[in-house]
Order: C-alpha cells, then sequence, then structure tokens
C-alpha cells in the first residue's frame, strides 16, 4: 500500500511540474477554460487519470485538461506529445469507459 501511495505522489508531482511549464498554446486555452468560463464547466489542467493495473500497478497518463463533469479529456497536442508512448492498456481504459 505504501509503494502505490509513493507512486501516486509521484504522479502528482510531474503534474504539478507540467502545470508549472506549460507552453504558451496551453496557456491561451487555459484562459479560455478556467474559473468555468466555457458554459460554466469546471476544468482541471494537467489532470492526472490513474486506474490500478492487472498485476497491482498504477498506469496513469496525465491530460492536458479534463472536464470530470463531463468526462472530457482534451488533448492539445504540440512537439512534446511526439515523442510520448501510450501503453495499450490507456487505449482498453478509454474503451471501456466509452472515452473513444
Amino acid at each position: 500500500m505504501k509503494k502505490k501511495m509513493d507512486e501516486y505522489k509521484t504522479i502528482k508531482q510531474l503534474a504539478k511540474e507540467l502545470r508549472k511549464n506549460q507552453t504558451e498554446a496551453e496557456e491561451m486555452l487555459w484562459q479560455k477554460l478556467r474559473n468555468r468560463k466555457l458554459y460554466g464547466y469546471k476544468f482541471l489542467r494537467q489532470h492526472p487519470i490513474i486506474h490500478s493495473g492487472f498485476i497491482n500497478k498504477l498506469y496513469f497518463f496525465i491530460a492536458d485538461f479534463y472536464c470530470a463533469e463531463k468526462e472530457l479529456v482534451i488533448e492539445h497536442d504540440g512537439k512534446i506529445h511526439g515523442n510520448q508512448y501510450t501503453h495499450p492498456f490507456v487505449s482498453s481504459l478509454f474503451i471501456e469507459r466509452g472515452w473513444e
């Protein structure tokens, strides 16, 4: 259990660092989404989405922007996303939750 908590804290810290170092484009979009500016919906930025895996391991990705009320993830593509690898588990999680 302690290991999972340590992993969770690490993931949260990574998200915090990404919020501090957002791109100019992310900042522009954030100004349009923050404080419920888009139809009253609350958005979070650099929000970790975490799920326990099959072998008691945490799988995660960090969504650029997330609205829990609509279960909506916005990924603002840019150069940094070209180097990322999406684990097949993440894809199946999206399908399982109807987030195709």
